[in-house]
């Protein structure tokens, strides 16, 4: 036998009988060849051949190729964020690149009974073109989708493992794979030996038969043509099974490393069987090459390496895995690699989709090229899936001589939290870098990481968000920072995030284009459902859900700012109506979301927006942090359901915001603040203090609406005074754009509404705006009239002549006089207004040429308005402090804001009064009830503050009804500003001291008499407060008699709660003095009682006074004073005595003096607190001890 096909034997206990080794140096063929259930036999002609053994059931011809591929370290071209302060790098390559070899590759032959196979390197390499492959079950050809697909009958391939639970094929909407079915059932079920008997069966049952264990099917067989099934059989599952290793009989081609690859039982091989080379030239490296067997009508098989619908492989099993449900190794062991265990074990799962219904054939592998060598294999391939039971979307593989050059891996994912499909591209390159030593000849392994959009619009349908579509791009990003194996991350560029571009519409259409830090999330398929958890993606946003709904966190990037800046653009959050629109400044946005395998679902978790009539009223634009109101969300704006078109809530844990006009009451109501709790946003009416009654239309409570606004003199919540309030009471803050004439025609409206019998003038300025407004109205429209100049030389004439000396008269103070006075100032603020934009015609005419020339917004007016004259009530029920009603007349409050600007200067006036109502001090026990007949504060901006209180009559009560015989005494008006009234931010305090003249009759003589009186309104925190006095300590009355004498004085505090203080004092005695002009003396003695009582306090006391002294020609004078009191001290129940002894002696310009006290306490009712008492008591058993041992060391 020539040396060329000589077969070399090596017997060797550990290897199979029938094992030879390949080996033709002249073209580097080296290949082991081993024979199952194969035996060799010698011809006549003394040539050997290998024919299957007597009895042989699976006799396989396997043919192992050295390893195919070479795993090689890829070097990452930008670091991930472990890299610290490295992150966005390039990875410094350590060299030599770690390297491991892949295992064996093997194609494994079916031999027949039939087959003879010459034993030398030309008879085994020709019976590799020509046998069939042995596969593993799940090494499917490509499925092909046609019903004249009526081949030869293959023989019937095992029966899968039957499953326990029923589930015929039902696949929705897909026919084709129905007959697809019947047809494989039927070829199959007839090779099988059934013949024509198979047409007897139910179509709907020959796949079922397919599946049944070839012991049984007879029976079953004969059972279904009797027109039933076993129930065992109907049971049957067609699932794929289970990926398991190649057995030693089964091909597999392990590349890349540890992942091991099959084609179908339709591949074949193509290759030289010989050397044709003559001596001494090139001789072509073997290789032999995937292709498809083709049966020629002689029986024989060639291969056709052009059919590229056949030329498939699929991924059978991954040596990353011990069990196919096991878990995957780390991503690092021993090193990173072009594809990673994840990605190994997806190509397996997507190529042959375990599990699956084996009647829809998943998508193989496509093959460019595919040659093995002894050298390695040559590959190129390329797999592309968009089954969802795995991540993996593609796969693209070049290699050569088991060398990567170029690997693609794909991965599924989407941008959190909008949901956009994106993917994930892995890329592996080999390049030469030449900062590595020997760059010349050193070329590694470089990996790069980018995303791709797969989705680049949304479209939304959800009242949870501000946005109807949102549009991303880029729609590749640049390469980003080396992910890891991480689940979800941020994709990160240098060291920071990326920021995706979001061109977000509104709900008025309008586009908001913004930048975004998205997270990318990796699909969760089918197979790894525990691969991420929905709290585990929250948390790396910044989010939390609960019973309540979602929280926001800090994220999993503490640096990043998940709040995304919208740099006060306008949005309409919501669909706009007549009736308003949802627009808002928006300074910022947060969203959380709903995770899903392969997407999410958004949703706005708050906004930080300014709420225009907010702004506008209060001149500041404090952002509000708001999120969808759980009423618009369930019902948008249905007519039952949110009868007051709410739309916006405050965000969880967020202060609900207020309405408040200056910030401080003396700017914005004097007694209180002409504010509302914000809860809310409603499309109609603004800003809402109880949304769910606000969005059915019930009654509103008034607490819950003022909630936090202060208190109407220090003591009570504007709410608490309010009736209960519909939807047609609640104000609504309007925010509007006037023309000049809707400005005008809206303060002569205002004017004539106040006053019913409106007078000619007011009629007449009306009548003349109804012409202004004609000529507005045909400027605007641009009909047929003379020229610019002649149209606004007209309209001046009008405003002249006509307009402007009608709205003057209107404005007249006789007019005005008939109304209230808060009425009056609404009115005049409505003139002042009109007033203004006609004070210079020729700028008025210019504004309608504005108009005219298509520039409408010269000619706008910004107007806020705010006028309320909500109900009132007493408060609190029972013994009311508060009662809206005096002399007969019912109380009412009118609250009005009105701010200008635009086409005016701007301007801003708050007014706020009260009216016919009173204060009753101290209910249940009535002291003083003072009558209010106005209290008004009005503020207007560039002007002071005006304060106008007008008090009736005071009722003494009670036990200070003696005072209502001075009250004669007391001027009533005393109260009005501007005389004794302050107003600054604390409130307002008024007063008056009236001096009494002194009475003297014979020795009999009265002096110092005074009468006080005094009126604190706080506007917050402590209640109104009034005091009256007789005299002061400081300034007390003096009664003489002869020699005897005394004084004393009377004062009391109290406020809504009752007597804060109260204090008295009277004391009696004699004094003697006589001057015998070189000297002189005096005596005195005096006893008295001092009367002190506060609100949980108060004191007694009685005390003797002694006091003498002498002078000697005003040189020389000494004196001695002996005082003793005695003190009763309520709240302690102690008697406190005091005696002091002084004596003062001058001399000339010397003085001294010494001072002897003493003091003595008695015990009453309540004494000092034992030491027990004094410490409290102790957790601790043993307390002496511990102590005794924390001095022990000392």
């Amino acid at each position: 036998m020539e040396a060329s096909r000589a077969i070399h034997f090596v017997p060797l206990p550990f290897l199979p009988r029938m094992h030879y080794m390949l080996m033709r140096p002249q073209d580097n063929l080296v290949l082991e060849v081993v024979g199952h259930e194969l035996a060799m036999r010698v011809d006549d002609a003394g040539v050997p051949w290998l024919v299957p053994e007597d009895g042989a059931k699976a006799a396989r011809l396997v043919v192992r190729f050295p390893p195919a591929h070479i795993a090689e370290q890829v070097f990452q071209e930008h670091l991930g964020v472990e890299a610290g302060p490295d992150e966005g790098k390039p990875e410094q390559p350590s060299l030599p690149a770690g390297a491991r070899f892949a295992s064996p590759s093997r194609l494994a032959f079916v031999v027949t009974a039939d087959d003879r196979i010459e034993l030398t390197i030309e008879g085994i390499l020709g019976a590799m073109g020509q046998l069939a492959l042995a596969v593993v079950p799940l090494a499917s050809p490509r499925q092909v989708w046609s019903l004249l697909d009526l081949g030869p009958a293959p023989v019937a391939p095992p029966a899968f493992a039957v499953q326990p639970v029923f589930e015929l094929p039902h696949v929705a909407g897909q026919g084709l794979a129905a007959v697809s079915e019947r047809l494989r059932a039927t070829r199959v079920l007839s090779a099988s030996g059934l013949g024509s008997a198979v047409h007897l069966i139910d179509p709907e049952h020959r796949a079922a038969l397919l599946a049944t264990h070839p012991d049984r099917r007879d029976a079953a067989i004969s059972v279904a043509v009797g027109g039933a099934l076993d129930p065992s059989v109907t049971g049957v599952v067609l699932r794929n099974p289970d990926p398991r290793p190649p057995r030693p009989g089964e091909t597999a081609i392990e590349i890349p490393s540890r992942l091991q690859l099959s084609p179908s039982v339709q591949g074949g091989w193509a290759h030289a069987t010989g050397v044709d080379a003559a001596p001494g030239e090139p001789v072509e490296l073997w290789h032999t090459r995937l292709g498809v067997r083709v049966a020629n009508e002689d029986g024989s098989v060639l291969v056709d390496e052009d059919d590229a619908i056949q030329r498939i492989v699929r991924g059978v099993w991954t040596r990353d895995l011990e069990t196919w449900d096991g878990p995957l190794p780390s991503l690092d062991e021993p090193f990173r690699m072009s594809t990673q265990p994840r990605d190994r074990r997806d190509i397996v799962g997507q190529s042959t989709r375990p599990g699956g219904r084996i009647f829809l054939t998943p998508a193989p592998v496509e093959v460019q090229r595919l040659y093995l060598t002894s050298l390695g294999a040559f590959m190129d391939v390329r797999g592309a899936w968009t089954d969802k039971s795995y991540g993996l979307e593609e796969w693209q593989h070049r290699a050569t001589l088991g060398r990567d050059q170029y690997v693609k891996v794909v991965r599924a994912g989407f941008l959190f939290p909008f949901g956009h499909r994106a993917s994930l591209v892995t890329e592996t390159r080999r390049k030469v870098d030449p900062t590595l030593p020997r760059s010349a000849d050193t070329a590694i392994l470089w990996q790069r990481h980018f995303i791709i959009l797969r989705e680049p619009t949304r479209a939304y349908d959800d009242r949870r968000l501000p946005f109807t579509a949102i549009t991303l791009s880029p729609k590749t990003t640049p390469d980003i920072n080396d992910p890891g194996d991480a689940l979800f991350f941020w994709p990160r560029v240098g060291t920071k995030a990326f920021p995706f571009t979001v061109s977000a519409v509104d709900h008025d259409g309008d586009t908001h284009v913004f930048p975004a830090p998205l997270l990318f999330v990796k699909r969760r398929s089918r197979k790894d459902k525990a691969l991420w958890t929905d709290a585990q993606v929250l948390a790396a946003y910044g989010l939390e859900r609960d019973a309540e709904g979602f929280k926001g966190l800090a994220g999993s990037d503490k640096n990043l700012d998940l709040k995304l800046a919208l740099d006060g653009k306008r949005i309409h959050v919501a669909p706009k109506a007549p009736s308003g629109d949802a627009a808002f400044e928006t300074i910022a946005l947060r969203f959380a979301g709903t995770p899903s395998d392969d997407s999410s679902t958004p949703e706005l978790l708050f906004g930080d927006l300014v709420i225009p009539a907010v702004a506008a009223a209060t001149g500041r634009k404090d952002p509000q942090r708001l999120t969808f109101a759980k009423e618009y969300v369930a019902a948008g704006f249905d007519a039952v359901a949110n009868k007051g078109e709410v739309v916006l809530g405050v965000a969880r844990d967020a202060t609900p915001g207020s309405l408040s006009f200056g910030g401080t009451t003396d700017k914005s109501g004097g007694f209180l603040d002409p504010g509302q709790k914000i809860e809310g946003v409603s499309r109609r009416s603004g800003p809402v203090a109880d949304l769910a009654k606000t969005a059915v239309g019930d009654k509103v409570d008034p607490a819950s609406l003022f909630a936090g606004m202060g208190k109407l003199f220090g003591l009570f919540e504007l709410g608490d005074v309010l009736g209960e309030l519909g939807l047609g009471d609640i104000p609504e803050y309007a925010s509007r754009l006037l023309d000049i004439a809707a400005a005008v025609d809206g303060g002569l409206d205002r004017v004539a509404q106040l006053l019913p019998d409106a007078p000619p003038n007011v009629k007449q300025a009306k009548d003349a705006l109804a012409l202004a407004a004609a000529a507005y109205d045909a400027l605007n429209a641009q009909l047929p009239l003379p020229d610019l100049a002649t149209a606004t030389s007209q309209f001046q004439s009008l405003i002249v002549n006509e307009l402007l000396p009608a709205v003057q008269q209107a404005a007249d103070d006789a007019v005005l006089a008939q109304l209230d006075r808060a009425q009056a100032e609404i009115a005049r603020r409505a003139l002042d207004t009109v007033q203004t934009l006609l004070a210079s015609p020729p700028a008025a005419a210019q504004l309608l040429a504005h108009i005219l020339r298509g520039e409408p917004v010269a000619s706008m007016l910004s107007h806020v308005h705010l006028e309320w004259s909500p109900p009132l009530q007493p408060w609190p029920v029972g013994d009311p402090i508060f009662i809206p009603e005096l002399k007969g007349r019912k109380g009412a409050l009118i609250l009005a804001v009105d701010v200008r600007g635009g086409a005016v200067a701007p301007s801003a006036q708050v007014l706020a009064q009260l009216t016919d109502f009173s204060l009753q001090l101290i209910p249940g026990a009535p002291l003083l009830n003072i009558g209010f007949e106005r209290l008004m504060f009005k503020s207007t901006s560039g002007a002071k503050s005006e304060v106008d209180v007008v008090l009736a009559d005071l009722e003494w009560q009670g036990v200070l009804g003696f005072v209502a015989k001075l009250k004669e005494l007391i001027p009533l008006d005393g109260f009005s500003d501007p005389p004794s009234v302050e107003v600054d931010a604390s409130g307002i305090q008024a007063g008056f001291s009236v001096g009494l003249p002194n009475l003297a009759i014979g020795v009999f003589n009265l002096s110092n008499l005074s009468l006080e009186a005094s009126l604190e309104v706080p506007f917050v925190g402590t209640s109104p407060m009034v005091g009256f006095s007789f005299c002061a300590r400081e300034r007390p009355f003096t009664l003489a008699v002869m020699m005897l004498g005394g004084g004393g004085f009377f004062g009391l505090q109290m406020n809504t709660q009752g007597l804060t203080l109260l204090e008295a004092s009277i004391e009696f005695g004699a004094a003697l003095a006589l001057d015998f002009g070189v000297a002189s003396g005096s005596v005195s003695i005096m006893t008295g009682v001092y009367l002190r009582l506060e609100a949980d306090d108060g004191s007694l006391t009685g005390y003797l006074r002694i006091r003498g002294e002498v002078d000697v020609l005003g040189l020389i004078s000494a004196s001695i004073e002996m005082y003793m009191g005695l003190t009763y001290e309520f709240g302690s129940g102690k008697v406190i005595g005091r005696a002091t002894i002084t004596v003062e002696v001058e001399v000339l310009f010397f003085s001294g003096s010494v001072e002897i006290s003493a003091e003595r306490r008695f015990a009453g009712s309540n004494g000092d607190p034992t030491f027990e008492q004094a410490l409290g008591p102790y957790a601790d058993d043993g307390p002496w001890a511990e102590y005794c041992q924390a001095f022990a060391g000392a």
